[in-house]
């Protein structure tokens, strides 16, 4: 905004004051001005005197505790603050008075200027012992007189003379960083000018240890009740405050409202600067890669709405004080990432940026259950999308069944009338396997279900069939379908192996194991716990296997399995939902211990057969779960275009692609 015409005049300088008038046209607003000695600000006035002679409040008077020196030479100029506009008569030249000559030359310099402390050194330079008096203003305000005559080693070995010339003065009262301040520290004799003086603090713009001090001093200064109350009201009125201001700033509200505004007159133009589209996942907990699929799942989805033009934010419901390198990733990865104390939970955000988000992604049942209601309520505009990781409910009842645990059953039902329902109630539903999507699809008709996979990459390198044995299963072992198969696997299935083929190995690895599972260690069973480079061992592996006896959607242990070259051998379970199961792996399945006995040793020493199956694996995953196969389906489900630039899905592709978490970098 341009500033209106400056008038106005400097009436009078002299060494104590410096006077004058300015207005702006068509103003009668006070005119902030700041005052230059040869070229240096030395003070900020405002125009608050009356001058009858011009019908208004346009006068200032500058008065000059200090003085200006008599024996230097002055050039004083009067603009205004905002743009450097000059007065009228300025510069005013003072030439220095020859009668005056200075008592003796000063040595010294102003080292340290902060809002509560002014340091440095001063000597008078006729090699006298007696230390310097000096006094320090602000603004042409005297402020405080200090003895030059602290310790400074420092000076002394640098230069001849006393090391007593030091001074260094904590203020009383902490100077205001919301003015800005000229520092001036001269000689009291003779108003001689320090070396370093003036020094500028300039008013704040930001959060500063300055401002710090000055809010921590005005508490400790709280002495009766009634005084702590009010500013504790006044305070905790200030935080909300600061939370909705933060939440416009991300929200990007006023440039919303104005864009709202000029498409409801038919008035926006293609040359206006459009916020971006924001997009808001929540899941309960912040997504770890190296603990589960679903962690896998939201990332590589966060990054597609990315790629797909959206400003994407992200919440853990259950984990808003948590911080540390997973949140740390996520933010390095350009998502916004919201956590206390800055957000209390969820209804916070949705409420504070009420009408900003063009998508909410709900992640998981119990999520979507949570906050559905309250999403639909603060962003009635937004395409709410419930992501399902896996149906709760049908993982619960092939656990009731296996494991005879009718109690399972009861609470299967109660959770697949809220997953049915989430379903209901969502925009759009996503979920990764095909047979879930089929079941959803029969159970809830209204739904709009899409199948939307996550992104595994490929190992570039295949280790050789020769410098291979063994096989090995992988998971997180606090998840009951991986107990359960773990002890499947060495109980019954590898005593089958063992009878025709004694040389298999097999290898238990996975976070979170109990005990319980470190017990299963003998001849033939390797239990290696955590590991931290699952590249490293899938090398050296011949064969994966998935004894999954029950559970639900999309398995990552498969995919990771066939994404490293590795041919897996699984149960219906694991393998159920990949879409458009290749022919060459269907004979990998087998419903029970003999079956999956007798496909691991035809397998494990068949080097045509394990290339093949190896080869087909790796092929399925290039196609079904690329970077660009995720972005096609979640523009489906959130019905965006594609990336209209040249190249565009290719291009969106390349620009995650170095992102992706790949095999070589996940454990176990």
């Amino acid at each position: 905004m341009t500033d209106a015409p400056l008038s106005g005049f400097i009436d009078t300088v002299d060494p104590q004051r410096i006077t004058g008038w300015a207005a702006e046209a068509g103003s009668d607003q006070s005119v902030h001005l700041r005052v230059f000695d040869r070229g240096v600000a030395i003070a900020d006035i405002e125009t608050d005197q009356l001058r009858e002679d011009l019908g208004g409040v346009f006068g200032f008077c500058l008065d000059m505790a200090q003085g200006l020196s008599p024996t230097e030479r002055h050039v004083i100029e009067v603009c205004r603050a905002s743009d450097g506009s000059s007065l009228g008569n300025s510069p005013w030249v003072l030439e220095s008075d020859p009668a005056a000559v200075p008592l003796t030359p000063l040595s010294g310099h102003l080292d340290i200027v902060t809002h509560e402390r002014m340091a440095g050194w001063a000597r008078d330079g006729d090699g006298s012992v007696q230390p310097a008096v000096l006094q320090i203003f602000d603004n042409g305000i005297f402020l405080t007189r200090v003895i030059a005559n602290g310790q400074r080693p420092d000076v002394m070995k640098s230069m001849q003379g006393t090391e007593r010339c030091g001074f260094d003065v904590i203020l009383p009262d902490l100077l205001s960083p919301f003015t800005r301040h000229v520092i001036e520290v001269r000689r009291e004799a003779d108003g001689a000018l320090l070396g370093g003086s003036p020094a500028v603090l300039e008013n704040v713009d930001s959060f500063d240890p300055a401002m710090e001090a000055l809010i921590i001093r005005a508490i400790d200064a709280l002495r009766n009740v009634a005084d702590q109350e009010r500013a504790m009201s006044f305070l905790l009125a200030r935080v909300d405050q600061l939370a909705q201001k933060r939440a416009d700033t991300l929200s990007a509200r006023p440039e919303r409202e104005r864009e709202s505004r000029l498409r409801r007159l038919g008035r926006m133009s293609a040359d206006v600067g459009l916020p971006k589209k924001r997009a808001l996942v929540i899941d309960s907990r912040l997504p770890v890669p190296v603990r589960d699929a679903g962690s896998c799942a939201v990332i590589s989805h966060m990054r597609a709405l990315q790629a797909l033009g959206y400003e994407v934010s992200f919440m853990a419901s259950d984990e808003m004080s948590r911080a540390g390198p997973d949140a740390d990733a996520l933010k390095e990865a350009g998502i916004c990432v919201y956590h206390a104390p800055c957000e209390t939970s969820v209804e916070d955000v949705l409420r504070r940026q009420a009408g900003t988000f063009k998508v909410v992604y709900l992640h998981r049942q119990t999520v979507a259950c949570r906050y559905m209601g309250l999403a639909r309520q603060y962003q009635p505009a937004a395409r709410l999308l419930y992501s399902v990781a896996d149906l709760h409910h049908l993982r619960l009842q092939r656990q009731a069944v296996v494991q005879e645990r009718p109690e399972l059953l009861a609470l299967s039902r109660r959770i697949r009338l809220e997953e049915f329902t989430a379903a209901w109630s969502a925009d759009a539903v996503m979920t990764h396997s095909r047979a879930e999507m089929d079941l959803l699809k029969k159970a809830v008709p209204e739904a709009r279900v899409y199948l939307v996979p996550w992104s595994v990459t490929p190992a570039e390198q295949i280790t050789a069939f020769e410098e291979r044995s063994g096989l090995v299963f992988f998971g997180n072992y606090s998840h009951a379908p991986n107990l359960d198969a773990a002890r499947w696997l060495v109980e019954e299935i590898m005593p089958l192996v063992w009878q025709e083929a004694p040389h298999i190995v097999c290898v238990l690895a996975g976070s979170e194991m109990p005990a319980s599972l470190h017990g299963l260690a003998r001849d033939g069973v390797q239990v290696r716990g955590h590991v931290p480079d699952l590249s490293g061992l899938l090398a050296g592996i011949r064969l994966g296997l998935m004894p999954l006896r029950f559970g639900a959607g999309v398995k990552g242990k498969v995919l990771e399995c066939m994404a490293a070259g590795l041919p897996c051998v699984m149960t219906p379970v694991a393998a159920e939902g990949l879409p458009d199961f290749p022919p060459d792996l269907e004979g990998l399945v087998a419903g029970d211990s003999r079956g999956l006995a007798r496909e691991i040793i035809r397998l494990h020493d068949d080097k045509s057969l394990w290339a093949r199956a190896g080869a087909a694996g790796l092929s399925y995953v290039c196609k079904e779960n690329s970077v660009a196969s995720v972005i096609r389906a979640l523009a489906l489900a959130t019905g965006d275009d594609l990336p209209s630039e040249t190249g565009g899905e290719e291009k969106a592709v390349s620009s995650l692609r170095s992102s992706d978490t790949t095999v070589a970098e996940r454990d176990v």
